[in-house]
């Protein structure tokens, strides 16, 4: 995989996506909540009056809203949760390239073992 400006752009474009995508997620995840109890409050007052509230048109439109945004919602928090961030993608793509390196495998094997160690060490310490 050749490393183009597209590539680059993207991994700079997760962290405005992440960004964005955080307050969306909690509105998004809010309004479903929302509809969903006002679906209920209406559910327990209709049946509670002894109304049809299956045939009712309020009753249609609530549950349609819960429906899409339900789902939506899910969406949106689920991608916004695992987008990783530009150091990440950047991990995924550098550093495999760097350990298969013949120049470092094969003349630099004590820089390779480092680095190795150094990033194993960092990771496990942001934990």
């Amino acid at each position: 995989m050749n490393i183009t400006p597209l590539t680059i752009y993207l991994w700079q474009a997760a962290d405005k996506l992440a960004s964005f995508l955080g307050p969306l997620s909690f509105f998004s995840g809010l309004i479903a909540v929302i509809f969903i109890v006002i679906y209920l409050i209406y559910t327990y007052t209709a049946i509670s009056d002894d109304e049809d509230a299956a045939t009712d048109r309020t009753f249609k439109m609530l549950r349609t809203s819960i429906w899409i945004t339900s789902p939506l919602a899910v969406f949106i928090i689920t991608f916004a949760a695992l987008l990783p961030t530009s150091n990440t993608i950047a991990m995924m793509v550098i550093i495999p390239r760097i350990s298969e390196s013949k120049v470092i495998q094969q003349d630099l094997p004590d820089i390779y073992n480092a680095a190795i160690s150094a990033l194993k060490k960092q990771l496990t310490q942001e934990k």
